[in-house]
């Protein structure tokens, strides 16, 4: 059987840019005009509806890209490795990068210049840790010790211990102990982080007016400016 796709790249080689948004859906400029958002799978030029077009402009269409970004090019991928112990600290690294930035997605508006403290709020949320339980002053020790170790210095620093063991997925000691203060089973972070965004996701495709107008305000600045820098080879 020929492929037709091959083909029809090859017949429109300088007319038409390809750039991936997601694991399955990209973004196509043909002749330099038409811009159109298609899924990977669905592109097949033996069926007369070939061309799936989906419209960035539709709350639907950034609903469904953020879903398969972050399934198809994190959680799922932190779920393959968490089958090998020694990935533990990816695994974790994959399930702290999600906190910060689904937050921005609830609160419909970029962290800028306050990253630790959107950080925080998601964390609360996340792991329903009220003010009255646990202060301040401990997740912030929590977001320099794992999130600015692991995305900073590329390690957790010293008051963290990450281990599959461990019967919850967190737990947080008072500071100014010899012990150390911060316990992580991997595992059942991602976990916890998982039903998160499944919750989310849920909230949005079910029309939740707070969810859906908050998510709408931080794409439509995120995604006003697609660019075709990176071509298809």
């Amino acid at each position: 059987m020929k492929n037709y796709y091959k083909i029809f790249r090859n017949q429109l080689k300088w007319k038409y840019q390809k750039k991936a948004v997601s694991k399955n859906f990209y973004q196509l400029l043909i002749k330099g005009k038409e811009v159109t958002i298609n899924k990977r799978k669905w592109l097949d030029l033996n069926k007369p509806d070939w061309f799936n077009e989906y419209d960035i402009n539709k709350i639907e269409t950034r609903i469904l890209i953020y879903e398969d970004q972050v399934n198809g090019w994190f959680l799922d991928v932190a779920k393959k490795l968490m089958k090998d112990k020694n990935n533990d600290l990816v695994v974790l690294q994959i399930a702290i990068s999600y906190i910060e930035g689904n937050q921005q997605y609830r609160e419909g508006k970029p962290s800028r210049n306050s990253s630790k403290k959107c950080f925080i709020r998601g964390f609360r949320r996340i792991f329903k840790i009220s003010n009255n339980i646990i202060s301040e002053k401990r997740l912030e020790h929590f977001y320099d010790q794992v999130r600015c170790g692991l995305f900073h210095d590329g390690m957790i620093k010293k008051d963290v211990v990450v281990s599959r063991d461990f019967d919850a997925a967190l737990y947080l000691r008072e500071t100014g102990t010899k012990e150390r203060t911060i316990l992580i089973n991997p595992c059942k972070f991602l976990g916890i982080i998982s039903q998160d965004f499944y919750k989310y996701i849920k909230e949005l495709k079910s029309g939740n007016k707070e969810s859906i107008s908050n998510f709408e305000k931080y794409t439509l600045e995120k995604y006003k400016t697609f660019d075709f820098a990176q071509k298809d080879s």
